[in-house]
């Protein structure tokens, strides 16, 4: 247990500070003690993660640049003072209440904010699309509701960010066509995306300088039900996770347009309509998720020009007409076109009609559905509910460890641009 009260038997010396404290992934329990604060610079970075530590955040922590409490068990609500933040990982605490404000008033310098697996209760936090820098943002199972916005008079909002995590909460509405027009990192291919080969999440140190400290916690991705930690795969990351919430309507076309995205789960909404023919300029696209929704027509021949698409799962909703069979899409299994009873091929061993009048009316029927689409004429949909309870559990284990790996090297190269220096090997004991 660690000790609460600064050790009487010691003599602080004068001007003592300290610019890096990590004792992750230890036994630390009980109440972060309040005397480290006497020693921490307004610019230190603080890594207690993955320990057993309980009680509230103390709020003379806010003063650090890099904070690190994640995988504890600490209590009560976020503290209002954070205004100098670069770095934040709270997840997987037991924290209440809602995001401070603070963390973007007057604060331009916030890369990274992971409040996931706690028990926040909020409306989405539009206002953290005017941070500029922020390249991770996960809040993936809270209690987080209500329609996500961005601000009205922000057409670059998020502009920063690759990584994007709202999954598992109670966010209802439409899916804004504004949010998407501003992810400009995950548009274009710019130089500051870098690869980073080491295991990450975990507290590192290379000799003199700190080149490879990361974030010591989990980020997982929701594929097919199922939340699972990611561990391989190497270049730059763009992904969005917005699964298992209540959304509504159809997809914006400008997810199209996001064409270095590497991931997208979008999956166990009730969206309905078309997919986008858009989404064939995701050339960059590894592994894409729309099941358990309520898309209608053909799947677009379009997707079979993602050659880099490794993992693919359109399950229960209400596709109809022929599999694409060229490139990769001759690869896909049954999972990832089951529940979709109007879908032949040989992935679900069912044989098309033949025929070019057949053909001709497959595209016919798509250019009749678009148009319906234009006057708002909504798809017939599966009973959602009834899937998601019989739904089997299958987890793709590849695409999870990518995904893991990725949003770790994300963390990690933010930890190595901004974190101080001069320390030695760190070891846990």
């Amino acid at each position: 247990m660690i000790q609460t009260e600064e050790p009487t038997n010691t003599t602080r010396a004068i001007g003592a500070r300290l610019s890096l404290l990590s004792v992750s992934s230890n036994r630390i329990n009980g109440l972060i003690p309040t005397f480290l604060c006497n020693y921490l610079v307004e610019s230190a970075t603080l890594d207690m993660s993955s320990n057993a530590l309980t009680s509230a955040i103390p709020d003379c922590l806010c003063k650090v640049s890099q904070l690190n409490l994640s995988s504890n068990q600490l209590q009560g609500q976020i503290p209002n003072g954070f205004n100098n933040i670069h770095l934040l990982d709270l997840h997987s605490n037991i924290l209440i209440g809602t995001i401070p404000k603070s963390i973007a008033s007057n604060n331009t310098s916030l890369k990274a904010l992971n409040l996931g697996n706690n028990k926040l209760e909020d409306a989405f936090s539009g206002w953290l699309g005017q941070l500029s820098k922020l390249e991770v943002l996960v809040l993936r199972s809270n209690h987080l509701y209500g329609h996500i916005f961005v601000f009205a008079y922000s057409l670059q909002a998020f502009p920063a960010l690759k990584i994007f995590d709202i999954s598992n909460n109670h966010f209802s509405g439409t899916l804004q066509h504004e949010l998407f027009e501003g992810l400009n990192a995950m548009m274009h291919n710019g130089s500051e995306d870098r690869y980073v080969d080491e295991n990450v999440f975990s507290t590192r140190f290379d000799g003199t300088n700190v080149s490879s400290y990361s974030l010591q916690g989990e980020i997982e991705q929701t594929i097919k039900g199922n939340d699972r930690p990611i561990t391989s795969i190497t270049g730059p990351m763009n992904i969005v996770d917005m699964s298992n919430n209540n959304f509504i309507g159809e997809i914006p076309e400008e997810i199209g347009r996001l064409k270095y995205l590497r991931g997208l789960n979008v999956s166990n909404y009730h969206l309905n309509g078309l997919i986008p023919n858009s989404f064939g300029n995701l050339l960059q696209l590894e592994w894409l998720d729309l099941s358990l929704n309520q898309l209608s027509g053909p799947i677009p021949e379009e997707l079979a020009d993602l050659t880099f698409l490794s993992v693919l799962n359109l399950s229960y909703n209400d596709l109809q007409g022929r599999i694409p069979q060229e490139n990769q899409f001759s690869t896909f299994g049954l999972y990832s076109f089951e529940g979709n009873p109007n879908l032949c091929g040989p992935q679900i061993e069912k044989t098309c009609s033949t025929g070019g009048d057949d053909d001709k009316g497959a595209i016919n029927k798509r250019e009749d559905e678009i148009q319906d689409w234009k006057y708002g004429s909504f798809g017939i949909g599966f009973a959602v509910g009834l899937m998601i309870i019989t739904l089997p559990l299958v987890f793709v284990e590849s695409v999870a460890n990518w995904f893991w790996d990725e949003t770790d090297k994300m963390i990690e190269f933010i930890w190595m641009q901004i974190g101080p220096s001069k320390f030695g090997k760190h070891s846990n004991s």
